[in-house]
């Protein structure tokens, strides 16, 4: 999770997003967004992927992060 919660800070950075306004495109509120970013709340899923909507990330990326930690850990 916290691969995901850097990429999207990193994102939010290059395209000169605050929170406030990542919020209000995902629709949930600023507290929340924060709590999310800074570890603090649990994601859900759906929320997932409206961030990665809105900040145009694959979705695909957080399973094929999911996979190399599990071929590494097996190796």
């Amino acid at each position: 999770m916290e691969e995901f919660i850097e990429i999207v800070k990193a994102v939010m950075e290059k395209k000169n997003m605050d929170i406030t306004r990542l919020a209000l495109y995902v629709g949930c509120s600023t507290q929340q967004m924060s709590s999310l970013l800074r570890k603090k709340r649990r994601w859900h899923i759906d929320l997932m992927e409206a961030v990665c909507r809105v900040l145009e990330i694959r979705v695909s990326f957080l399973f094929d992060s999911q996979v190399k930690k599990h071929k590494k850990k097996a190796s």
